[in-house]
């Protein structure tokens, strides 16, 4: 092996070392939903979600754990995606981890703590949506 390959090689490790999970493409039958799933979402949240799927499609992949064969995050998108399929025997890309149940657990929480996910800088969204963004389409009501 070359000092060339060899670094090219350590590269692509150091690159992919926070990566968890592997880009897979299986049944939708081999989902199953976390009976433990703590989340929730209101009708109005679900119009939501289904109407951004239907007009730009899903941009994020479900999390599915190989060891259980359960969804960890996404149980609302596959759901969504189920009802405009109107099936649940198709093909779908998942993100695919390996974890222990306990792990499992705890990212199926961490995935949907809002506290984890930050917070709005009220001005720099005010400005973002003053500009041509369509408040409904970014997830928003007239109230908000």
């Amino acid at each position: 092996m070359t000092l060339k390959s060899k670094i090219k090689k350590n590269k692509e490790l150091i690159d992919n070392i926070y990566e968890k999970y592997e880009i897979v493409q299986i049944s939708r039958r081999e989902l199953k939903n976390a009976e433990y799933n703590p989340r929730k979402i209101s009708d109005s949240a679900r119009d939501k979600l289904k109407n951004n799927i239907k007009k730009v499609g899903l941009l994020d992949p479900p999390v599915w754990n190989v060891r259980s064969g359960n969804i960890v995050s996404g149980h609302q998108r596959i759901a969504i995606l189920d009802s405009l399929n109107r099936t649940q025997d198709y093909k779908i890309r998942v993100a695919k981890v390996d974890l222990d149940q306990k792990t499992e657990k705890e990212q199926n929480i961490f995935f949907n703590n809002q506290a984890a996910m930050g917070e709005w800088d009220i001005g720099q969204l005010e400005k973002i949506l003053k500009e041509d963004i369509d408040y409904e389409r970014a997830g928003f009501d007239l109230g908000e």
